[in-house]
């Protein structure tokens, strides 16, 4: 399933939104119009599951967006002397040390500003 990763990595999605991206996909997987619905032949939390485990390996964009924000929030933090990250501190981060603070960086990140 593709989704909008390069939004994903820089914003938090709000619930509905990843509710139509759910929506969407199920739509699409199991097809149907207005007039008639197709057969659902399994819950969409068992379309998520790995393929090891008897699942299609679809994503759920909701944990998707959280691992992305995390990754970018890493990126940030192993390498400050990024433009990104400089930015990020002047605007955000302009009273604290040289260093990052992780739990605000987190914080942060998780609010969807980075």
């Amino acid at each position: 399933m593709n989704l909008p990763s390069p939004c994903m990595n820089h914003f938090r999605f709000h619930k509905t939104l990843i509710m139509e991206i759910q929506r969407l996909s199920a739509r699409f997987w199991w097809g149907g119009n207005s007039n008639r619905r197709k057969m659902h032949w399994a819950a969409w939390h068992q379309l998520c599951k790995p393929k090891a485990d008897g699942g299609l390996g679809f994503c759920d964009p909701e944990v998707s967006n959280k691992v992305l924000l995390a990754k970018q929030g890493w990126r940030i933090i192993k390498n400050p002397d990024l433009i990104a990250a400089r930015i990020l501190k002047g605007c955000y981060f302009k009273e604290i040390a040289v260093s990052w603070n992780l739990r605000k960086g987190l914080r942060l990140l998780m609010c969807g500003v980075a």
